[in-house]
């Protein structure tokens, strides 16, 4: 059975989804983007293991100051994705296809072209789960993740993932 925590949260993704369905997308993204440094204030595990990460990444090459800068923005981009996904569940894989703009799909074409077929990579740039929807039409899209902490919103990510065209 969940914890209290887990439970907490997907009572917030309940009323986030519920409220998002009836709220326009730029409202919803400037929700998102207010979500995500609040949660880097809130949640010390995550905002540690980010803070240790760009300490790995950048050593002496950036002061603590600039991590902790970095580590805010990227809470701050993972709101705004987060708020994104929930909001454009329920959307037409032709309109979410129309807000996403690729780069290098020449390299993609030809390959396919020349019958050899592609492997795509991606990282967490951008909005890495709305890209599937692109990605799906040219082609077989398997994700890889770490499941998340809280399995009920697991679920209802796998949900979207399967219906933006991910297997």
């Amino acid at each position: 059975m969940a914890n209290i925590q887990q439970k907490a949260e997907y009572i917030g993704f309940q009323i986030l989804k519920i409220s998002f369905s009836v709220l326009p997308r730029p409202v919803c993204l400037a929700i998102g983007s207010a979500l995500g440094p609040m949660i880097h204030s809130l949640d010390r595990k995550h905002r540690k293991i980010a803070r240790a990460n760009l300490n790995i990444a950048f050593g002496s090459q950036s002061s603590v100051e600039k991590q902790r800068e970095i580590a805010r923005a990227s809470f701050q981009h993972f709101g705004r994705v987060f708020a994104e996904i929930i909001k454009n569940r329920s959307m037409k894989r032709e309109k979410i296809q129309r807000l996403i703009s690729v780069e290098g799909t020449e390299h993609l074409e030809r390959a396919l072209q020349e019958g050899k077929g592609a492997l795509i990579f991606s990282a967490h740039l951008g909005n890495w789960e709305m890209a599937t929807a692109w990605v799906s039409q040219v082609g077989k899209v398997n994700v890889v993740a770490r499941p998340l902490d809280n399995s009920k919103i697991e679920d209802e990510l796998l949900g979207i993932r399967k219906k933006l065209g991910a297997n």
